[in-house]
């Protein structure tokens, strides 16, 4: 095989910022050395959305509304169960863009993109989940189906599992910490031999190990002497020397991203806080149908106001789990708002809509309109009580955004958390004083932060002036390979058009 080919390296959810400053000091100077030899910039992912949006977005090349994804769980059409989608290879609306360049001859090699479905009949070959971050009850799988075996009779089975959160319940963090560095090496000798074995036009890999150290070790870096996350990030950047050391005629993109920070939210005890400004608004809208309450909210109602909260969870630790999921299908149905599963980034909220929920409550248009301006104004009057701080980043309505054909599939409302300080008790004088927290073992959560590197001979290195979106990665690379894609929300890069 002749022409120009591309290789893909993802640094899933690495922080841009740190990656930037460990470059500049010399402590990552494979990094350093591409940084100064490429075009680079800045990327916007998904807005509202995070890791679970944006790396469908970069392997589509559509925004979450036309792929459908943004979270591991979601809600079933038409009814308010919540499920494992993605999980079959068959719940998204939009196909990888490999896909479309395998069918135009290209040959390609896909190993472990995070969220990715299985792709089969693909001119060449694809591996999914073997050493993927949190990869819940995924299984490895590959095509052709034998070349999985082979990986895992070669390389081995991922210590980790299906998440990191369990593997640390019975391992020091020290252990993880060197298990992460095990799988980068892994990670790196499997590319150069399937590099070797399949001759790609596009090859594709992602290492999970900055997500993982990310999220369950955010919390050591204060340590002295002694930081996790830079030792896995050095671990990285000497498996980036060896992949790319002696390749010829390959243009290198590499990708890092969702950043990570504080993991600072207020997804615990903000559904009380829904609750509260549901009430208000039937107080309030001269829109909205005024509809008796059922028993379950005002029974709960009368609990939070006369018992003491220890009192209250002991009940509740006493509800059978199949009892506890039928009540929150119950009261979802009839309450206006209600949450969706979402990452700890921020807050993910369901409007109760006639024709599309089953039992709607609000019209799509002007009532529709209305709920969410409400919603927007009293979210904005809450404060971090201990600091005065607004609780709130940003308000997202999501139909304002987004315009795709699966629209219908993503929440409605996202609340994005002002992370600078810990949340423990939030409040304003309209809605009153609540008790909130994260609900997680992980202390490092996302940002919105990514960053690009784009290495090639026939390119001139430079900053980019203007940030691109993840979008535009997919087109880019069909460029790059001389096979323009049909139909994308992004476009490739426009400085490299114009040095092509």
């Amino acid at each position: 095989m002749t022409g120009k080919k591309v290789l893909f390296i993802g640094l899933d959810s690495a922080e841009p910022e740190l990656l930037k400053q460990w470059s500049e000091d010399g402590s990552l100077p494979n990094l350093q050395k591409i940084w100064s030899s490429s075009i680079w910039g800045n990327v916007k992912i998904p807005k509202g959305f995070s890791n679970g949006a944006m790396w469908p977005s970069l392997f589509t090349g559509v925004d979450p509304s036309k792929h459908a994804r943004y979270n591991y769980l979601g809600i079933e059409p038409g009814t308010y169960n919540f499920k494992h989608l993605f999980c079959e290879d068959t719940d998204y609306e939009a196909l990888p863009f490999w896909v479309d360049l395998s069918e135009r001859g290209k040959r390609v090699g896909i190993v472990d993109l995070p969220r990715a479905p299985l792709t089969r009949d693909i001119n060449g070959f694809q591996i999914a989940d073997w050493l993927t971050h949190d990869r819940r009850n995924a299984i490895a799988r590959s095509y052709p189906e034998s070349l999985i075996r082979d990986v895992i009779e070669t390389f081995g089975e991922d210590e980790i599992g299906e998440r990191p959160e369990l593997y640390l319940r019975s391992h020091s963090d020290e252990s993880f910490i060197e298990l992460m560095k095990k799988r980068i090496a892994l990670r790196a000798e499997q590319t150069i031999q399937l590099i070797q074995q399949w001759d790609c036009d596009l090859f594709m890999t992602v290492f999970g190990e900055p997500h993982d150290v990310g999220h369950m070790c955010w919390h050591l870096r204060d340590r002295e002497g002694n930081d996790p996350v830079k030792d896995v990030y050095r671990a990285l950047d000497g498996a980036i020397g060896k992949i790319i050391n002696n390749l010829e005629n390959t243009d290198i993109i590499i990708f890092a991203g969702p950043g990570i920070t504080n993991n600072y939210g207020a997804n615990e005890g903000f559904d009380s806080i829904l609750q509260k400004i549901e009430e208000n608004y039937l107080k309030k809208s001269k829109l909205t149908k005024k509809r008796s309450q059922s028993l379950i909210p005002k029974i709960r109602s009368i609990l939070r106001q006369y018992l003491p909260k220890k009192i209250r969870n002991k009940i509740y630790n006493q509800i059978p789990e199949a009892v506890k999921k039928q009540e929150k299908k119950l009261l979802a149905s009839q309450r206006r708002l209600f949450s969706l599963p979402f990452g700890n980034t921020g807050y993910a909220i369901r409007i109760n809509v006639v024709g599309r929920e089953p039992n709607g409550l609000i019209k799509r248009g002007e009532e529709y309109n209305e709920i969410c301006d409400f919603l927007r104004q009293s979210v904005s009057t809450l404060k971090n009580l201990e600091t005065g701080t607004p609780l709130v980043e940003d308000v997202i309505q999501v139909n304002q955004l987004y315009r795709g054909q699966a629209l219908d599939r993503l929440p409605d409302i996202i609340v994005l958390w002002n992370r600078e300080y810990p949340l423990r008790v939030v409040g304003s004088e309209e809605l009153g004083e609540f008790e909130v927290k994260c609900y997680t073992r992980r202390t490092g959560e996302h940002n919105d932060r990514a960053i690009f590197w784009l290495n090639s001979s026939s390119l001139t290195p430079q900053k980019l002036e203007t940030t691109i979106k993840v979008e535009d990665l997919a087109p880019t690379i069909g460029v790059l390979l001389d096979a323009p894609l049909k139909e994308t929300d992004g476009r490739p890069i426009q400085e490299i058009l114009r040095l092509k």
